[in-house]
């Protein structure tokens, strides 16, 4: 049987650990790094192979550098007597910058001997804290819509309780007009009633129904769009304009489309008294990357409400149509598909512009 020395089995457990390994001299060079750290940062190990380089590298910005080089020389202390023993290792998480440019969020346990060499252990925990980053904004968005809810579904249920009791006693005096009346409001609750409940239901499924990607053809969605909102853009003698050939897209289609519509209702719906609504779509490129755009010369909007006007059931004008969800939708549609959205508007009268990107 052949004996393998104490040498080799460290050298075969060190590289055949599915986390990244690393061994450093007192001198700040790194003696030994396995294949799972190389692949984990992507840089070659010449490119590494000083503690000055590493952290010039995995951190570039100087005040950042400082603090972990700070944290490092903490964590290292004074060494232990007997060159038998070592520090407990320490726990640290840092933002690491790899050779694609990409900046990962690893867990570093560094064990540090009494000859001042330090074994560090390193495990990729990107995928983890976003899970845990997301699962707190979604935490954070349920305590909202909680509250949202229960105090705009109060609304139209006190309503319709008030009008109950004003059909009971219309009834028992035989006041037909009045009857007539107060079935009307209450209809009218009931049906906003209904209405806000099917928006938050088809705010919820948004990025669960498991729709795929596809080739979108935006000039033709744009113009399906158009086409149903036809009624309404008549209506207000109104007008809308394609700037323009807006390209090709993967996207989820039925989701663009919802995209497109709220925006451009959203515009019909906040328009200047006496002045017929004209709305432009469009699109143009801003650093290599396509920006659409939603333009109209409606009321526009005080630049503190910018932000504001994507949060869940924020009406600025409590009188109008709808329920204050529409560009919550679109906010929440956007960023399914890596996007962004923002509006532009120098404030009453002025119009105002809205902004989106798709990955």
């Amino acid at each position: 049987m052949e004996l393998i020395s104490q040498w080799d089995l460290m050298t075969d457990l060190f590289e055949g650990v599915p986390i990244g390994m690393t061994l450093w001299e007192a001198d700040g060079s790194l003696s030994m790094a396995n294949a799972c750290f190389m692949s984990m940062i992507g840089y070659s190990l010449e490119e590494v192979d000083t503690l000055e380089k590493w952290h010039h590298l995995a951190h570039p910005d100087p005040e950042y550098r400082d603090q972990v080089l700070k944290e490092w020389q903490e964590d290292r202390g004074v060494p232990a007597e007997t060159k038998d023993l070592c520090k407990i290792p320490s726990v640290r998480e840092r933002q690491v910058t790899c050779k694609d440019g990409s900046i990962k969020i690893i867990e570093f346990r560094a064990a540090f001997f009494a000859n001042n060499t330090a074994l560090v252990a390193l495990t990729d925990i990107t995928k983890r804290k976003v899970t845990e980053m997301a699962r707190e904004e979604l935490i954070s968005e349920l305590e909202r819509f909680t509250y949202t809810v229960s105090h705009d579904l109060k609304s139209p249920i006190i309503t319709i309780k008030g009008f109950l009791g004003k059909l009971a006693h219309d009834i028992e005096n035989e006041n037909r007009e009045s009857i007539q009346k107060d079935i009307e409001r209450i209809d009218i609750a009931a049906t906003r009633m209904n209405h806000l409940l099917d928006e938050l239901l088809n705010l919820s499924r948004i990025g669960r129904l498991g729709l795929t990607l596809e080739e979108v053809n935006l000039d033709e969605a744009v113009a399906e769009v158009i086409e149903t909102l036809h009624s309404q853009v008549s209506e207000a003698d109104g007008s809308i304009r394609v700037e323009g050939q807006l390209p090709t897209v993967m996207a989820i289609s039925v989701r663009i489309r919802e995209v497109f519509q709220n925006i451009i209702e959203n515009s019909l719906k906040f328009t200047r008294q006496g002045v017929a609504p004209e709305i432009e779509i469009g699109s143009r490129l801003e650093s290599g990357k396509t920006v659409f755009y939603v333009k109209d010369n409606g009321i526009g909007i005080d630049p503190r409400y910018h932000d504001k006007i994507f949060n869940l059931f924020e009406q600025l004008e409590p009188d109008k149509r709808g329920t204050g969800i529409g560009l919550t939708v679109v906010k929440r549609i956007i960023k399914h598909h890596n996007g962004s959205i923002w509006v532009e508007s120098d404030g009453e009268s002025a119009g105002s512009t809205f902004y989106f990107t798709l990955s």
